[in-house]
């Protein structure tokens, strides 16, 4: 004992103290999270495509009912924008939750391969590079005519419809694997089974993934 305190007290007051300097650290604020979901609708690849569009706004259950049978906890870059107006993201712990969300699910959806999973991918690299930048605390402030400006890109966000052509992709690359992966051939079964095994390095990916496409010829040195 010191003084009136117990040595098991203090140790508890001690890690209360640690994990709330811990969640202060973890807060974030509306502005950052804006320019994360600004950056995200405005990245494109190397041709100058915008990677954004499947993303934005999913079609309803009724109107791609399919996409739902898989995906349980379906979300898209308007209910994450809806979520960040609202206020219901206090750290980045949650809002890394639902952006990875995001990406697992159209990865989940789609074929390794298609271009709307490798389109997930690059969202998530992106988002983590521009969360690594935004967190050091080197990094300048956000200006406020950049803070205008994003509030006006999630505006827009926030006024958008799903369109029909923008989640073709979707169907386009789970098709051919929908009636394979429900059958009860014995092939089938134990080609899914490897597949999805996740990598318990890494949650967010398959065991199986790097062997689901050959590296282009331009990518293997000689």
């Amino acid at each position: 004992m010191l003084g009136n305190v117990s040595v098991t007290e203090m140790e508890e007051q001690l890690s209360q103290e640690n994990s709330t300097v811990e969640t202060k650290r973890d807060v974030v604020s509306v502005d950052l999270l804006e320019e994360i979901i600004a950056c995200t609708l405005e990245l494109t690849d190397e041709t100058g495509r915008l990677l954004s569009p499947p993303f934005r706004v999913l079609l309803s259950q009724e109107e791609f009912p399919t996409y739902y049978d898989r995906i349980k906890k379906p979300i898209d870059l308007k209910q994450i924008a809806i979520k960040i107006r609202s206020g219901e993201y206090h750290t980045w712990q949650q809002f890394d939750a639902d952006f990875r969300l995001m990406c697992k699910n159209a990865r989940a959806f789609n074929e390794l391969g298609s271009v709307i999973s490798k389109d997930a991918s690059m969202l998530l690299k992106n988002y983590v590079k521009r969360k690594t930048e935004l967190c050091n605390s080197k990094h300048k402030p956000l200006t406020i005519k950049r803070i205008n400006a994003n509030k006006q890109v999630l505006d827009e966000l926030l006024t958008q419809n799903a369109i029909a052509n923008s989640n073709e992709e979707y169907s386009e690359d789970s098709e051919e694997d929908e009636d394979s992966e429900h059958s009860s051939e014995p092939k089938w079964i134990l080609y899914w089974a490897i597949r999805n095994e996740l990598n318990p390095a890494d949650p967010e990916t398959n065991l199986a993934d790097p062997f689901l496409e050959l590296p282009s010829k331009k990518s293997v040195p000689k």
